[in-house]
């Protein structure tokens, strides 16, 4: 709970006002967003734990459904609207995840 706290601390204190429509476009580069990551990485080491059960497991969960998506279609076609931040996980993920691999995320 500590990190957790740690991380709204960081997270709190470096985005005092609102953001504008220029820095939200920003938010759509990659790089920005990986040295943004890597920053609170280096400010807060606990993040990389958070990070791990908010968006890696997530990706894997994804990237599982999707493959049950288009398993038994032929010639499939799903559309799937994720975060810019699930993007690359998925990908990585996509074709290689198991039932096994899944249930004790779910758990």
């Amino acid at each position: 709970m500590i990190e957790v706290g740690q991380v709204l601390y960081h997270l709190s204190k470096n985005n005092s006002k609102p953001l504008d429509k220029y820095q939200l476009e920003k938010y759509k580069d990659k790089e920005f967003v990986q040295a943004q990551f890597d920053e609170i990485i280096r400010e807060v080491p606990a993040f990389r734990k958070i990070f791990h059960v908010f968006v890696d497991e997530r990706d894997r969960c994804l990237a599982y459904s999707l493959q049950e998506c288009v398993r038994s279609v032929e010639n499939p076609r799903v559309l799937a609207v994720v975060g810019m931040g699930h993007v690359n996980g998925i990908a990585k993920y996509y074709g290689k995840m198991k039932q096994e691999d899944i249930v004790p995320l779910l758990l």
